[in-house]
């Protein structure tokens, strides 16, 4: 079967019913309704996203903005944007440039946001105030045929799980996605560019109509340079990279999926088997195998928004990380979980370092024998024309070394507190960190699982 006829096959498990589309279109409008009625004059409320757009998967997010003039100061605008989303939402205050609600709306997640009314993307007041302008963008610029395409690049991008923008994914946005459609046109186009994209550092993709902003050869003088490993140039704020928060890893798992699928088209690619939890002589049989062993930490989870959460644990693993390698432990994978508790683990050896290790020193005719013999006393001795020093080990055991990164603090401002009372287990006690372990022992891209 070919990738044409397979994609055209995937639309209507992909598009939600009309039964899906009513409920929330109800949802919304009610919504709506009730933030306006609140509103008294002092904002305008409107509905944005993948709701407004008609591009959403299923059990998609409400999102409804309250734009108030740009005269209003912005602490009435926080205080009235959360009194109304206080009274409509059952939910709790959340935190991006400014407060905002996030909760429950007739069975669908819903967020009140304020922004400001602005009359152009490239003038900001917050960083929200840009998101009506993607919004008509998108109305007014996406044929109407054209939303079955992404629906089918949104839940391709999501079965191969590089979906979303938010720190934990580092990935696509939906308004990305939409922007590709309308830029190279169905589906199977947006595929077929992105296996032609090369692994340049800096490949720029105009919006759509072209721009006389950017050039793909050279940056026009006076404009900030996009670095990132995609960059596609925002057509309601030309100085703005969409893709920003596109990570390497990311692109180049949607380009080799890309290719893929193009090559042998699965339903795998949107509906991927979950990753096997194995037991734990699985484990056991696996590093022994392997001639490996594990690393790993748990501590207790704060209560903080994904973005929030994810960046400090990803600062957390690069810190533990470079302190396994500081002290000389390889690891060979390594990956982080987030679910009841949140659970780093390494895969490394060696298992346990000799009580000394040898320091290179200077050689026998530097200016730096004397300060280096001063140093290291009776350790030091002489081989190959080079001083060398046999020394005291800092740390033998690998938990020994995550200790004391996890004691220096700076994981992360909410992350300090749980790091001081994490577990640290290594070797063969598996018990119940199986399912990090799956993440060690199973690396395949979901379609391939």
């Amino acid at each position: 079967m070919s990738a044409e006829a397979h994609a055209e096959g995937m639309v209507l498990p992909l598009r939600p019913t009309d039964e899906e589309s009513d409920s929330l279109s109800n949802a919304a409008d009610a919504l709506l309704a009730e933030v306006g009625r609140l509103s008294q004059g002092r904002f305008e409320p409107i509905l944005v996203g993948s709701a407004a757009k008609g591009t959403f998967l299923a059990n998609p997010d409400i999102d409804v903005f309250m734009m108030f003039p740009e005269e209003t100061s912005r602490e009435e605008l926080e205080r009235i944007g959360l009194e109304v989303g206080a009274a409509v939402l059952d939910g709790e205050t959340r935190y991006a440039e400014h407060p905002y609600t996030h909760g429950d709306f007739m069975g669908f997640e819903a967020d009140v946001v304020p922004c400001f009314k602005i009359e152009d993307a490239t003038r900001l007041k917050s960083n929200v105030d840009r998101t009506p302008f993607h919004t008509e963008f998108i109305i007014g610029e996406l044929p109407s045929e054209r939303r079955d395409d992404v629906l089918l690049l949104k839940g391709f991008m999501k079965g191969v799980g590089v979906y979303g923008a938010e720190i934990r994914v580092e990935g696509f946005s939906g308004y990305l996605c939409e922007l590709l459609v309308i830029k190279y046109g169905r589906f199977i186009d947006v595929l077929r560019a992105a296996a032609q994209w090369d692994d340049a550092p800096i490949h720029i993709i105009d919006p759509p109509g072209g721009s006389d902003a950017w050039d793909d050869a050279e940056m026009k003088p006076g404009r900030p340079k996009f670095r990132r490993p995609l960059n596609v140039v925002d057509p309601v704020d030309h100085t703005r990279n969409v893709s920003s928060a596109l990570s390497r890893n990311a692109l180049d798992t949607f380009v080799l999926a890309a290719t893929e699928y193009l090559s042998e088209p699965d339903d795998r690619f949107f509906f991927p088997v979950p990753r096997k939890v194995p037991d734990r002589d699985e484990c056991i049989e696996w590093l022994k195998v392997r001639e490996t062993f594990t690393v790993h930490v748990q501590m207790d989870r704060p209560d903080l928004i994904d973005d929030v959460l994810y960046s400090q644990i990803k600062k957390a693993h690069n810190k533990l990380l470079a302190a396994l390698s500081e002290a000389e432990f390889t690891v060979v994978t390594s990956d982080i979980l987030a679910s009841e508790h949140i659970e780093i683990i390494f895969e490394a050896h060696p298992a346990l370092h000799p009580e000394t290790m040898v320091r290179r020193g200077p050689p026998e005719d530097n200016k730096n024998t004397e300060k280096f013999r001063s140093k290291w006393g009776k350790n030091v001795f002489s081989e190959g024309g080079r001083l060398w020093a046999e020394v005291p080990r800092k740390f033998r055991t690998p938990d020994a070394a995550i200790e004391a990164a996890l004691a220096d603090r700076g994981i992360g401002k909410d992350l300090n507190e749980a790091g001081r009372s994490a577990v640290i287990t290594t070797g063969d006690d598996l018990s119940g960190k199986v399912e990090a372990m799956s993440l060690l022992m199973d690396r395949r891209v979901p379609w391939h699982r």
